[in-house]
């Protein structure tokens, strides 16, 4: 299996199941974007995901991505225009989803529309419309964010749609939250203490760095989420594109440092959107990411839009599965043990290097399994837990492959794991295998070190 995850994000071309079953063979998590699906769609891309789940008998994260502090156009018509046109965004025409974006913008800002393929630059401002003048020819179309060059706008971390959206995902039993525009540690505190107070405090959260407050910021967001996204799109937006490949290094870099998964996200196979085939630019591209240590790869309108949902999953997968073949020698950047807990778990991945050992472990939480995977385990690791949103949390974590079983006590549920993943023929004769779980305030902690007949 690969060390490395996938996950995709749902949308028109990803609706019917026999699809997301197809796509379900090469991935280990879904993405439902909240800045475009309904609640309709909503419920069936779930219901798609957990059948297929049970289908292949393979677990499958949920992962809700909030809309977040961004405003985007209303419902429009579509309008093509050509470079030096001038024409209005106002509350009547092209209208913005807040009020907000009319106090902030100024004369002579860009805004950027449609990931920057729409630069429009702002002539005049006045009460509740600007008059701009296109900068190339383009289009605009409903939904689209509208960002302004070099600002972020002053609106709350979490919109009351964040707060529908997030009791929904409490309610449909997601496992993880996806945070847009993060700017501060504080906006994920915030988030986590409205989860807690939705009974969703077993939602893990996810940090998408797509701003110049979260990249400055990067080092406190980490101390309190569970992996970050490298917003590619939007980061390219606040940045200038040269500076994307070193941002994306330094996330993944910072992410290691402090024991956190990094996902790379934003035009991975982009040609895919309409090609049978992805460029070889974009193969170097995620051979690149993976040689930094990404631990997985977001993909977005390849899947959701695009017309090649299965073979672009199915390519992801073959490049990502050779690259980590052939990367031997990767960069030894690594997190440091702050406490106990985590000095046992470096030690245990120290050990199984060493031994050449696979390792097993059982968790209740799933806190152990993040532990262990904040050390980069080079050999492979086995969760088990009694908990189908442990079982599919743990699974996205980079080289772990998780397993559910109905054992709930901590050695049974132990020798259980090795029984199936024996019977699943993952190990062969004369292996050796670690099995153990996480410290607990019992006054005596197990490690079995088993060698297979």
């Amino acid at each position: 299996m690969r060390r490395t995850k996938v996950i995709v994000t749902l949308g028109p071309s990803t609706m019917d199941y026999e699809v997301v079953k197809e796509v379900a063979q090469y991935v280990d998590g879904f993405r439902i974007n909240f800045s475009h699906a309904t609640e309709e769609e909503r419920a069936l891309y779930v219901k798609n995901i957990r059948r297929a789940e049970d289908d292949l008998n393979k677990p499958l994260a949920i992962i809700g991505d909030l809309q977040g502090p961004s405003i985007r156009l209303g419902e429009i018509k579509e309008k093509h225009f050509k470079a030096d046109d001038h024409f209005l965004i106002s509350s009547k025409e092209f209208p913005p989803s807040s009020k907000i974006f009319f106090s902030d913008v100024e004369e002579g800002d860009i805004l950027l529309i449609d990931d920057g393929k729409v630069q429009l630059k702002v002539l005049r401002k006045h009460e509740d419309k600007v008059e701009v003048k296109a900068l190339s020819d383009g289009k605009l179309t409903s939904g689209k964010a509208i960002v302004i060059k070099g600002k972020e706008y002053s609106l709350p971390a979490i919109s009351p749609k964040d707060e529908q959206d997030l009791k929904w995902c409490v309610k449909n039993e997601v496992d993880y939250i996806a945070m847009s525009y993060v700017k501060k540690k504080d906006d994920i505190v915030a988030l986590k203490k409205l989860l807690e107070e939705n009974d969703g405090s077993d939602i893990r959260v996810m940090s998408k760095i797509e701003t110049a407050a979260g990249f400055k910021n990067l080092k406190e967001i980490l101390e309190v989420c569970d992996m970050v996204i490298v917003a590619r799109g939007d980061l390219g937006l606040h940045f200038s594109i040269e500076e994307v490949p070193f941002l994306q290094s330094k996330i993944i870099e910072e992410s290691i440092r402090s024991g956190r998964q990094a996902i790379v996200a934003t035009q991975i196979l982009t040609s895919m959107t309409e090609s049978i085939v992805p460029t070889r630019s974009e193969a170097v591209d995620v051979y690149n990411a993976i040689k930094e240590r990404a631990s997985g790869f977001l993909l977005t309108n390849e899947t959701s839009i695009g017309k090649h949902p299965v073979e672009t999953t199915r390519f992801l997968d073959k490049i990502i599965s050779l690259a980590e073949k052939e990367l031997a020698a990767l960069n030894e950047v690594e997190a440091k043990p702050q406490n106990l807990s985590d000095k046992f778990s470096y030690g245990l991945v120290k050990l199984s290097e060493v031994l050449e050992s696979n390792v097993i472990i059982y968790t209740k939480s799933g806190n152990t399994a993040f532990r262990i995977a904040k050390f980069r385990p080079k050999m492979k690791v086995y969760s088990s837990s009694s908990s189908k949103k442990v079982v599919r949390q743990t699974n996205l974590l980079w080289n772990f492959e998780s397993l559910l079983i109905g054992e709930k006590d901590y050695e049974a549920g132990l020798e259980k794991a090795l029984s199936l993943l024996v019977k699943k023929n993952k190990f062969k004769s004369g292996d050796s295998v670690i099995l153990t779980y996480g410290l607990s305030d019992r006054p005596q902690h197990i490690i079995k070190l088993v060698r297979l007949p």
